[in-house]
């Protein structure tokens, strides 16, 4: 119940707003901490209920974002003329960023498509200046999750990635890494990466790992 009088709340403010008019709403301090309030209230209700019935939120907003692409699909310039698109809508169902901790990271990684993670700290001048683009790049990526971690918050992650400067961009794909670099991207390359990464043959990569790794082995036995 509580959970419904929440929702009802914020859509009495959003429900028929074009993007604009919502970020007009936003303007306003006191409408802005009214939503910000009632945004906060709804997600912890939902990160409880999810818990207490074993939902994957990041697999449930990803089907969500599919069947909405059937449903919205993105109208071209002369239908697109009132605000409302299926680009609008797959934003309203999806998160810009996730923060990953050590108990979300393996799950979120291995799971199937494609996952960008983002290290970073609070005091890192470079984190700061990628941020936005990281942001940017994820609403025009809506099918890829984009992770971040807290190098402060999660020492164990950054420990076990052997994360020595940050920002530090990791890419997986269905499981398995494909890229890890330090470095702020400027936002061309970072679109390029994720380019190179969707079109990767993932049968070839594995593979290429396997004969990577039986080589190793080989070796090592011939030296024995």
């Amino acid at each position: 119940m509580a959970l419904s009088v929440e929702a009802s709340e914020l859509a009495e403010v959003f429900q028929w707003l074009t993007p604009e008019e919502s970020a007009e709403v936003m303007s306003d301090p006191d409408k802005a901490f009214r939503v910000r309030d009632e945004v906060a209230d709804v997600l912890a209700y939902l990160l409880r209920l999810a818990g207490a019935c074993g939902v994957d939120v990041l697999q449930a907003l990803a089907e969500k974002i599919e069947r909405n692409e059937g449903r919205f699909p993105v109208p071209d310039k002369q239908q697109a003329g009132n605000g409302h698109s299926g680009q609008f809508m797959r934003r309203v169902v999806r998160m810009s960023t996730v923060e990953l901790t050590k108990d979300t990271f393996e799950q979120a990684v291995t799971s199937d498509g494609i996952v960008l993670v983002d290290f970073w700290a609070e005091w890192c001048g470079p984190c700061k200046q990628f941020a936005p683009i990281y942001d940017k790049v994820s609403e025009a990526n809506p099918d890829i999750t984009f992770a971040k971690v807290d190098t402060e918050e999660q020492p164990e992650l950054a420990g076990a990635f052997d994360i020595r400067s940050i920002p530090t961009l990791m890419i997986f794909r269905d499981g398995v890494m494909v890229y890890g670099q330090p470095g702020a991207l400027p936002e061309a390359p970072l679109v390029d990466l994720i380019k190179q990464a969707r079109a990767l043959d993932m049968e070839e990569v594995r593979k290429q790992i396997a004969a990577h790794q039986n080589g190793g082995h080989e070796g090592a036995d011939a030296q024995g």
